[in-house]
């Protein structure tokens, strides 16, 4: 309202002098034109005077718009400014999220990974079971794995990280997977200290990401110890195009792993482990294709060619003296343990396999703490639908040394497909495992295989079946 006081005190005035007008001319006589010329006048000034008042006001709307926007800009600005006052970055780089140095002297890459599993377990135990707890059906969703990675590197390109927060499945508390720092001498070689992933088995050491099932099979959580991650010292070498080398020395298989499972040493204090020393190596060689395609099993349509790689590896640890090895349930535990795998990858056309062989070897003080087991698998799929269906199988045979009690021979078959939304960022898979013979805990050296959907048998039953359904998310 205070825009408009002034055209009101001029139509105030223009009123006076119309009535001054007016009572002039009842004092003299009625002047028609000169009334109509002094109306005239006033109208053209009322008008200008308007124009004015007008223009005025929109200057200064204009001019707090200028205003507000102007502080918009200065504050978007100055948020820029704090992340980026020493040149830092932030986006997604189609893989990722990431926080960067435009010197590229620092990098942080932010990624996930989630696996939500539903499963049904299938025995033939006895009613009423006469183990406690050993029912026949069991079914429930869980999230098999939730993790966070902090991943890039600190001043240098050259010195790189990873951390690793896992959400454990049976706690609901967090721990540390990965924690390591490593330093790339070359191109090429590339040393590693902390807790890490063994490059030591095949499927154990390809990523929980890019498993062709619904998760990583018997014959591998049994052998290479799941996941088998380590602490200690490692060198990763890539010696030539075709030959790539990796060793680690270490406090034994299992000992960066999760302390609520069983079968991990646990050794996070030095002193708390009975390993005095382990040893891990390995050789990579590849026959055809491009190391980039043996991370994972599939073959995408975007891989050109045959791609074939073979590979091998070794660990021997030796225990503490007096201190006999855990990891495995052998009667009276071992002095030393030997284990070694062989195994092969091929990809052409769609169609990807994948075998595996282990053997596994403990020494002791007694007869009692020697044992030799063996184990393989193979496994294939083929995308029918590239890039989006894969139906897979594979097959797996247990050879435990049967001078441990009560163990048998088994035999496990898998059948499913894979639903890639997005490759394996975002897929669904659903499958089945079938196994064929007794399940009991000596047959499988002690190892829990619950993680992966199979429980133990009653003692004769055989003939269990797991369905399981996994929705996988990375980011």
């Amino acid at each position: 309202m205070q825009k408009n006081r002034p055209v009101g005190w001029l139509s105030g005035a223009v009123v006076c002098g119309l009535s001054a007008v007016a009572l002039g001319q009842t004092a003299s006589a009625p002047n028609p034109q000169q009334m109509a010329a002094e109306i005239q006048s006033l109208k053209a000034q009322v008008a200008q005077l308007r124009a004015d008042q007008g223009d005025h006001w929109l200057n200064q709307r204009r001019a707090e718009e200028v205003k507000t926007l102007v502080r918009q800009v200065l504050s978007d600005a100055d948020t820029r400014a704090s992340l980026a006052s020493n040149g830092m970055t932030a986006g997604y780089n189609g893989q990722n999220f990431f926080l960067a140095s435009d010197d590229d002297s620092f990098l942080m890459n932010i990624s996930g990974q989630m696996q939500i599993r539903y499963i049904a377990n299938f025995r033939s135990n006895d009613q009423p079971s006469p183990n406690v707890g050993s029912v026949e059906n069991e079914s429930g969703f869980e999230i098999r794995r939730a993790k966070v990675f902090f991943d890039g590197h600190i001043g240098d390109p050259r010195i790189i990280y990873k951390v690793a927060f896992v959400l454990d499945r049976k706690s609901d508390y967090f721990y540390a997977e990965d924690a390591w720092v490593g330093y790339k001498v070359t191109d090429g070689l590339t040393v590693t200290a902390g807790q890490f992933q063994d490059r030591f088995a095949r499927e154990a050491w390809m990523s929980s990401k890019m498993s062709q099932t619904v998760d990583r099979s018997a014959v591998d959580n049994i052998f290479a110890n799941n996941d088998n991650w380590v602490q200690g010292v490692a060198l990763d070498w890539n010696a030539t195009d075709f030959l790539h080398l990796g060793g680690s020395i270490n406090d034994g298989i299992g000992s960066g792993g999760n302390p609520n499972v069983p079968g991990s040493s646990n050794s996070f204090n030095f002193n708390s482990d009975h390993v005095e020393y382990g040893l891990s190596g390995r050789a990579d060689v590849k026959l055809a294709g491009d190391y980039k395609n043996e991370s994972d099993v599939e073959a995408w349509s975007n891989i050109d060619g045959l791609q074939a790689f073979v590979g091998g590896g070794l660990h021997y640890e030796h225990a503490k003296p007096g201190n006999p090895g855990t990891v495995y349930a052998i009667p009276g535990g071992y002095d030393a343990l030997t284990i070694w795998t062989a195994d092969a990858l091929l990809k052409y056309q769609g169609l990807g396999v994948m075998a595996t062989g282990f053997g596994l070897y403990t020494n002791g003080a007694t007869s009692a703490g020697s044992s030799s087991n063996y184990g393989a698998t193979v496994q294939a799929g083929y995308m029918v639908i590239p890039d989006v269906l894969e139906p897979f199988a594979r097959y797996e045979y247990i050879a435990p040394d049967h001078g441990i009690p009560g163990t048998n021979d088994i035999h496990i078959v898998t059948a499913g497909f894979n639903w890639f939304l997005h490759k394996h960022a975002a897929k669904f898979t659903l499958d089945a495992v079938c196994v064929l013979n007794n399940l009991n805990s000596a047959s499988v050296l002690g190892t829990g295989l619950d993680g992966i959907g199979l429980l133990t048998d009653d003692p004769g039953k055989t003939d269990q079946v797991a369905l399981r359904a996994q929705f996988q998310l990375l980011f």
